[in-house]
């Protein structure tokens, strides 16, 4: 299911995964859910932070401005916790948008629209991946901590 962010690091026995709805009120829950296994993956406060903010940017840009294929976002979001981190790996089926690699202004003084978001996924998620294939997407954030423990 998850193809490139094996390259990251090995998988635990079990990757949780849930659909997300093309909805703004879906992101909390998402989030919550997410949150649940980091919890029991004992995170660190920090790290719990980055996982939620950046699945908030990540969520929050595909549903406002994914474009869908065929009618049909089919966005899926899958977290795997390891002992070295947790990796989260977002799917969908809108129109390829390449996160990685997508240039952000570079001065916080600019005032232009655009490129914000995935600046703050790039200092929150240090292991950003993207892949498209057949009629998925896939964005891919590892947050590495000493502190995560396997659930598999």
């Amino acid at each position: 299911m998850i193809e490139k962010a094996s390259q990251l690091g090995a998988y635990p026995a079990e990757v949780n995964s849930r659909a997300v709805r093309d909805d703004l009120g879906d992101i909390g829950p998402a989030i919550a859910w997410a949150g649940e296994f980091a919890d029991r993956a004992g995170l660190s406060a920090d790290v719990r932070y980055a996982v939620d903010l950046s699945l908030e940017e990540a969520l929050a840009n595909l549903i406002m401005h994914g474009v869908a294929r065929n009618g049909d976002k089919g966005i899926e979001l899958a977290i795997a916790c390891e002992a070295g981190g947790v990796t989260l790996t977002l799917s969908d089926r809108c129109a390829p948008f390449d996160i990685t690699a997508h240039h952000t202004a570079q001065d916080e003084t600019d005032l232009s629209p655009g490129g914000r978001g995935i600046r703050l996924l790039r200092s929150f998620a240090p292991n950003l991946d993207y892949a498209a294939g057949g009629d998925r997407n896939r964005l891919t954030m590892r947050f590495p901590t000493e502190n995560a423990v396997s659930l598999g």
